[in-house]
């Protein structure tokens, strides 16, 4: 197993999607960190900081805090520094509160990436607008070729007041496991665990990425559950595979509903597994589409 550490680094420079926008966990709005307002505040990050908000489509509008962000860009912002790419690993895993994955085949706009995220809640009704509450546990968004290709839908009241709030915080709007069509809220990250942690770079494959790899596991928070774990895995940074295990104590009805972008179609005409294709859009119509 190895080991992977981002040490201070940002949350959102470690989730950052390959067309700049934080992934669409959020009520299923894409929004921008404002990095050039914050920059100076990490100089060590700023260069990277600052590739981030040129690579960016900008559109932090939709930050609640946005009049801070316009204020602190004018006090702070450091026009001394160079702006320069990453040249850290690209494979990122945050544990603790976030359970973060990031899977990626480099920092660039066409880059193939998969981000999973199973947040600990602070509140187990969508009601309650003052605290964290997206059940969403093992959620994940997928980019390829310059295209969000797996969009989700998930929670977070407080980013937007659209009028489609009742379908971003319906558990069937997210690229979650289901049981009995039900996925809880997550509460207390000790019922969270990640394990099979693999990046290629830290065991020396430089010139190979096999595979790179984590498994998150929830505990005895579905109902009736004893577990269900996720396994999400790039394979020689190429292609991604996820695998879903449910642990039961007793039969149960178990289901993943992936929210693919363009037409959906069934590839398999039997009454058992079902499989499904999405034609591939543009990058703007999937821009425009994630923030109806």
């Amino acid at each position: 197993m190895a080991r992977r550490s981002t040490g201070p680094r940002p949350a959102s420079l470690a989730w950052r999607q390959p067309d700049g926008t934080a992934p669409p966990f959020e009520e299923g709005v894409s929004n921008t960190f404002p990095w050039n307002a914050l920059a100076s505040a990490y100089p060590k990050l700023a260069p990277e900081m600052l590739w981030a908000w040129d690579e960016s489509p900008k559109t932090v509008e939709n930050f609640e805090n946005q009049q801070i962000h316009d204020v602190t860009r004018f006090l702070l912002i450091d026009l001394t520094t160079v702006a320069a790419a990453p040249t850290t690993p690209v494979t990122r895993t945050l544990p603790n509160d976030a359970h973060l994955v990031v899977l990626r085949s480099g920092w660039g706009k066409d880059a193939l990436q998969v981000t999973s995220l199973t947040a600990r809640d602070y509140s187990t009704s969508e009601l309650n607008t003052t605290r964290h509450n997206m059940r969403n546990p093992l959620d994940l968004v997928l980019h390829g070729a310059g295209i969000l290709a797996v969009p989700t839908a998930s929670g977070g009241p407080q980013v937007t007041s659209s009028a489609n709030r009742a379908t971003y915080l319906s558990v069937l709007a997210k690229n979650i496991p289901l049981v009995n069509s039900q996925a809880p809220f997550v509460v207390a990250a000790s019922n969270v665990t990640f394990n099979e942690r693999l990046d290629s770079e830290d065991e020396g494959l430089l010139q190979n990425h096999y595979v790179d790899m984590a498994r998150t596991t929830l505990a005895q928070v579905y109902a009736e559950t004893r577990e269900v774990s996720r396994l999400v895995a790039m394979v020689d940074r190429s292609y991604v595979v996820v695998l879903d295990r449910f642990n039961a104590q007793s039969s149960r009805n178990y289901q993943v509903s992936w929210r693919g972008r363009g037409a959906r179609t069934t590839r398999t005409n039997s009454s058992g597994l079902q499989a499904y294709s999405w034609a591939g859009i543009t990058l703007q119509s999937a821009r425009n589409a994630s923030r109806r």
